[in-house]
């Protein structure tokens, strides 16, 4: 339990000092990274969670899709923004709790990355202010997740958004700059 404590704590002081590089637009370490990799390590983390919120998981992750030349530490961050937000906004009791992540090489060089969750959603006109800092729909939430993996995103060279889904819930949309096979 200590050493799991340990990781924790180096992996946060990690993802603070790599925070800090992306804001003071320096340059962070770069490195060809397997995305299959990052989500299925993110699933991990949260796995446990996504049990206690009774939330079924179906995962469609292409194989031998393109690596990404990126930060490893800042893109496991987007993807755990993503996933906590999709779980959380499902807190329906009645309604199905369902989370998809799909991923594959859609066109040349880019890598597309989907999270749709049967979640709230939000509204129409508020669609495009969940990326803006400190907007928020949880008590006890800060309104910076999704504001800082579109700042992620966007310094690898690639573009996030999301759109309402026909029934309920979001889909979170995440394009990125792979590299070519």
């Amino acid at each position: 339990m200590l050493r799991d404590i340990g990781t924790d704590a180096q992996r946060a002081a990690q993802i603070i000092r790599r925070l800090r590089v992306l804001f003071k637009k320096e340059h962070s370490e770069r490195q060809p990274v397997d995305m299959s990799e990052v989500i299925k390590e993110v699933l991990g983390l949260l796995r446990k969670e996504l049990e206690r919120r009774r939330v079924e998981l179906e995962i469609s992750l292409a194989p031998g899709t393109p690596r990404v030349l990126g930060d490893i530490v800042q893109l496991q961050q987007v993807v755990l923004n993503v996933l906590v937000n999709a779980g959380e906004a499902m807190t329906d009791d009645q309604a199905p709790r369902r989370l998809r992540i799909d991923m594959a090489a859609r066109e040349a060089g880019v890598l597309v990355l989907t999270i749709e969750d049967s979640g709230r959603g939000v509204a129409s006109s508020e669609l495009e202010h969940i990326f803006d800092r400190f907007v928020t729909s949880k008590p006890e939430g800060l309104g910076m997740g999704l504001s800082i993996s579109r700042s992620i995103i966007e310094a690898h060279g690639g573009r996030m958004w999301a759109t309402r889904n026909p029934e309920r819930g979001l889909t979170v949309h995440v394009e990125v700059p792979c590299l070519e096979v």
